[in-house]
């Protein structure tokens, strides 16, 4: 059980476009600041979400016994901070 990647970096601003696949029997969640999406057994979810303020979010299943391993992070970096190489 486990988020892949665990670690997504995105710029202040970026659309995320989420697709959770959970190929068990097991119901799971995503639960991140601003953001909250049952993954039911068996199913695909697809969602998206606006990174907000830079920042690091962590992000996990709300499941109390998943919680040990379906975790990750956030990491939302200031448009400032990203250089574009030409």
């Amino acid at each position: 059980d486990g988020f892949e990647p665990s670690t997504i970096t995105v710029v202040a601003g970026d659309t995320i476009h989420f697709q959770f696949v959970n190929p068990e029997d097991d119901e799971h969640n995503f639960d991140l600041q601003d953001l909250f999406a049952k993954l039911p057994g068996q199913h695909i979810v697809d969602t998206t979400y606006v990174a907000g303020a830079p920042g690091i979010y962590d992000f996990a299943c709300a499941i109390p016994a998943h919680l040990p391993m379906m975790h990750g992070t956030l990491l939302v970096l200031s448009p400032a901070a990203v250089t574009v190489a030409k």
